[in-house]
């Protein structure tokens, strides 16, 4: 491929955040930025590889689809706190006649049964709450180093007689400068959509985000690590609760305001996660994973009492048929969301 095509392909993909910069917390579902897998949960919520049989990973990059995900089926469960379950399905398939990779996803959030009360308190109908989205996936080598794809969603959820309705698209782009892939880049644009039919009456918009990683297999020992730098859509990141903000007395009774310097590595810091993974035995049977974000970890750590919050950790089991995932990530003192994950190979690769 010819680098004025590499270059359209990168450019369209930026361009998808011209409408998407927005602060934090005014998505429209917001769970679609969610740890796609039980694996990812234990890295981070994220990973890059060619090589790897997962087609759960479309929901991150759709360009990591690729030969070892034919014919293999995703199934995962997430547990959060008070009752709410998050439901995965993801398959993938190679289309001999045109040489492609599709996936297809579904995704399903229960947020449980609540009872319905009046103005006054009174007890009327309970009401339930429910997200899903619906996917279809492609990807496909345009060279020996270049990968890319696409993911269209269809994406809905009602909450009581209240529905909201639209669709989503994501894009990626993978590059290996070495032929044996053990380096792996990739750049992806997550969930730019529209929403026409809404829960509230303000148009909120879907939680886009752009983001470059890179992963690296090491040639002689059995780990990959990854670096991800998240929001190129958006530089400042910096959220201080003025209830929670430290200050340090130097003279009388003014408190010192941070400093520009510390702000802008603060701010730097946010935009980065990193992970690493372990593969022990011949056949690399046992992966032992662990991750850390750190934008999580300063807006949920606990000024009172110190935390592991935006650590993440889990481990894989990788029989040759069937592959076991357990992922945890770490939210605060209270605990955390389990991710469970099975993958099941139903096509004759050894």
């Amino acid at each position: 491929m010819s680098n004025k095509y590499l270059l359209a392909v990168v450019a369209g993909l930026y361009a998808l955040t011209s409408d998407a910069q927005v602060l934090g917390g005014q998505f429209a579902h917001a769970w679609l930025s969610a740890a796609p897998t039980a694996q990812t949960t234990g890295l981070a919520g994220w990973q890059l590889r060619l090589d790897g049989r997962d087609p759960g990973l479309v929901n991150f990059n759709p360009a990591t689809l690729n030969a070892n995900t034919d014919r293999v089926v995703h199934l995962s469960q997430e547990f959060y706190a008070g009752e709410i379950n998050r439901s995965a399905l993801a398959a993938g398939l190679h289309v001999d006649r045109w040489d492609i990779d599709a996936g297809l996803t579904v995704r399903y959030v229960d947020y449980g049964d609540f009872e319905g009360r009046d103005f006054r308190g009174e007890r009327t109908a309970d009401f339930n709450a429910r997200d899903y989205a619906i996917g279809g996936a492609f990807a496909k080598t345009l060279n020996e180093r270049v990968r890319v794809g696409a993911q269209l969603q269809l994406i809905g959820g009602s909450l009581e007689q209240y529905n909201s309705l639209g669709a989503a698209v994501s894009a990626g782009l993978t590059y290996t400068p070495d032929s044996a892939q053990r380096t792996v880049w990739g750049v992806q644009a997550q969930h730019a959509g529209y929403l026409w039919n809404q829960l509230t009456e303000q148009n909120d918009p879907l939680p886009f985000e752009l983001s470059v990683g890179v992963s690296r297999r090491l040639a002689y020992l059995p780990l990959r690590f990854g670096i991800l730098y998240r929001r190129l859509d958006r530089w400042d990141l910096l959220y201080d609760d003025p209830d929670r903000r430290e200050s340090t007395v130097l003279i009388g009774d003014d408190d010192a305001e941070r400093g520009a310097a510390s702000e802008f590595l603060d701010n730097l810091a946010r935009h980065f996660a990193f992970n690493a993974e372990l593969y022990l035995g011949k056949k690399e049977v046992v992966q032992l994973r662990v991750g850390y974000d750190h934008q999580r970890q300063r807006e949920l750590r606990l000024a009172e009492a110190r935390s592991l919050a935006g650590f993440s950790f889990g481990f894989g089991l990788n029989l040759r048929r069937v592959r076991i995932d357990y992922g945890r990530g770490i939210q605060h003192l209270g605990g955390g969301t389990n991710h469970l994950g099975l993958l099941v190979d139903f096509g004759s690769k050894a």
